[in-house]
C-alpha cells in the first residue's frame, strides 16, 4: 500500500515564472465562465466540471533541461510538489517514464511506456495497484485518447476544438466532464493547468498519468509536424 508523505518537498517557481503567467490565469477564469454558460448544449445530461465543489487544481511545470524532460506538478498553491514525472531523453524516443508522489524521491505511483516516435505509438500505463491500461487513439490523424479505470469505467480526452491545445477528459458513459487540461503554450516552463471534479477525486492518480501522457505524446506530434514543415 502507498504510504503518502507527511511533508512533500516544495517547488517555488517565483522567479522561473514568467511575468505572463497571471495573463493565463486570468484566461481561464474567462474560459472556464464560457465553458459554464455552453454546458448545457455541449454536455446534454452529464455533470459539468464543479458540479461536485470547487476542482482539485494541479500546475504543471517542465525542468527544461538538455539531458530529460521531467515534469513537476505543483498543488493549487503553486508551492507543493505533489507529483513528479522522470522522463529521461531517449534518442530512440521511447518512453520509460515515472510518476512519484510528493517528489522525485517519492513513492511510485505509476509507469509510462511508449515505442519509438511515431503518431500510432499507444502508450501503456501501469499504477502501483496493479491496473494496466492503455491510452490509445483510433486513427493515425485522431487527437482523441480513450483510457480505462480499474473498474472497467472508460474515458476519453478529447480536445477542445479541432486545433486546441487543451483537452476535456469525459467519463464515456453520460458525458460526464472529468478533469479539464489548459496548455501554457507560450509561458517559459509551464506546460499548463490540470482541473479534476470532486466527482472523479478518487481516480487521480489515472488522470494525473494520462494527461501528462497526452501533452506529452501531443508535443511530440507538434515538433514532428515543425520539423517536417522546415525540412
Amino acid at each position: 500500500m502507498i504510504q503518502s508523505q507527511t511533508a512533500p518537498p516544495a517547488y517555488d517557481f517565483t522567479d522561473g515564472r514568467p511575468i505572463s503567467d497571471s495573463k493565463f490565469e486570468k484566461q481561464a477564469q474567462v474560459e472556464l465562465a464560457q465553458t459554464r454558460s455552453n454546458e448545457s448544449t455541449v454536455l446534454g445530461e452529464g455533470r459539468s466540471l464543479e458540479s461536485g465543489g470547487p476542482p482539485l487544481s494541479f500546475h504543471v511545470y517542465s525542468s527544461k533541461k538538455w539531458k530529460d524532460r521531467d515534469d513537476i506538478v505543483l498543488g493549487a498553491d503553486k508551492v507543493t510538489c505533489e507529483y513528479y514525472l522522470t522522463f529521461p531523453i531517449k534518442w530512440s524516443g521511447k518512453w520509460d517514464l515515472k510518476l512519484s508522489k510528493g517528489g522525485k524521491d517519492g513513492p511510485e505511483i505509476a509507469t509510462l511506456k511508449k515505442g519509438a516516435l511515431g503518431c500510432l505509438s499507444k502508450v501503456s500505463i501501469s499504477m502501483a495497484d496493479g491496473h494496466h491500461t492503455d491510452l490509445t487513439k483510433k486513427s493515425v490523424l485522431g487527437r482523441t485518447f480513450y483510457f480505462t479505470s480499474a473498474k472497467g469505467t472508460k474515458y476519453k480526452w478529447k480536445p477542445k476544438s479541432m486545433w486546441s491545445c487543451d483537452y476535456v477528459c469525459y467519463f464515456s458513459g453520460t458525458d460526464d466532464v472529468v478533469a479539464t487540461w489548459r496548455s501554457t503554450l507560450n509561458a517559459v516552463n509551464k506546460d499548463g493547468q490540470l482541473l479534476i471534479s470532486q466527482h472523479y477525486a478518487k481516480e487521480e492518480a489515472l488522470i494525473m498519468a494520462t494527461v501528462l501522457a497526452v501533452e506529452e505524446h501531443a508535443r511530440e506530434e507538434r515538433q514532428t509536424a515543425t520539423l517536417a514543415a522546415i525540412s
